[in-house]
């Protein structure tokens, strides 16, 4: 999973900012929290995970769903 630069002009192509490794199938939804100091990323390999991005790292891994996760969403209060 990539994390693409935003301040670039829309004629050119993106760069890669960051890259996270730990899932083992496609993401299929990434939503960041409201500082922007984590993100959680959701699989078809049926885990949630919680990332750091100082340090650059994987902070949590959710185990145990049935079937792939297609969403994820932080509480806009943090409760």
């Amino acid at each position: 999973m990539g994390i693409f630069g935003s301040e670039i002009p829309q004629s050119e192509d993106p760069t890669l900012e960051r890259s996270f490794r730990g899932h083992k199938d496609a993401v299929t939804a990434v939503v960041f929290n409201n500082n922007m100091k984590q993100l959680i990323s959701a699989s078809l390999d049926m885990t949630l995970m919680v990332w750091n991005f100082k340090p650059q790292l994987r902070a949590y891994r959710f185990t145990g769903h049935k079937a792939a996760v297609h969403c994820v969403a932080f509480s806009p209060t943090s409760e």
